[in-house]
């Protein structure tokens, strides 16, 4: 359950921030859907990427976090750790190697709210759902032009943009831990507590 809820929120974050721009201004997107390649790729997609975010949500916020959190007892310090590595991971995701860095700060970024979730619902389930809408929304629905995935048959292709899309991956992240810990804001602060725990 908590794997849908955390797939439709994220789904609902990323489809709403598409629409608004696409309204402030639609040349900002280009239309590349291809009816016979999308439904070939869905079908891949839908295969892969959830074996993919499973593991990656069991093996960084599962396995790695808590083996951190066995050498330190605060919960910062396997947060920060788990999400750098997380980034590190995706070095590859950018084209070219001017934009590598890009693609790492962005991981991590997503690495921290991921985090954050799964210490501060002591679950990795709401994590996985927006792992997964996250991979297979910027495959099938909005990819950019500087994608590790190439020219792949989404709905929607974006121009690259690396420095604001680290804001706006701010932003968004932002937006989901507020949906989610909506009135349990204190599930959260024991994250931050330079207490053991």
């Amino acid at each position: 359950m908590r794997i849908a809820k955390g797939a439709f929120i994220w789904f609902a974050i990323l489809g709403i921030y598409t629409l608004i721009t696409l309204l402030i201004d639609p040349n900002g997107y280009k239309f590349t859907f291809n009816s016979y390649t999308f439904g070939i790729f869905l079908i891949i997609s839908l295969i892969t990427f959830p074996i993919q975010a499973s593991f990656e949500e069991l093996f960084f916020r599962g396995y790695l976090m808590q083996g951190f959190g066995l050498l330190s007892k605060k919960p910062i310090i396997p947060l920060l750790a788990t999400s750098i590595i997380f980034g590190l991971v995706h070095v590859s995701n950018g084209a070219n190697m001017t934009f590598s860095i890009f693609p790492v700060i962005e991981a991590s970024i997503i690495g921290v709210m991921l985090g954050m979730i799964t210490l501060g619902e002591d679950s990795i389930e709401t994590a996985t759902g927006i792992h997964l809408i996250n991979n297979l929304y910027v495959a099938l629905v909005v990819s950019t032009s500087d994608s590790v995935l190439g020219n792949v048959p989404s709905i929607l292709t974006a121009p690259a943009d690396p420095t604001g899309s680290v804001f706006l991956t701010i932003i968004l992240s932002i937006i989901a831990i507020i949906v989610i810990f909506w009135g349990k804001i204190d599930k959260l602060m024991v994250i931050f507590t330079w207490k053991d725990v």
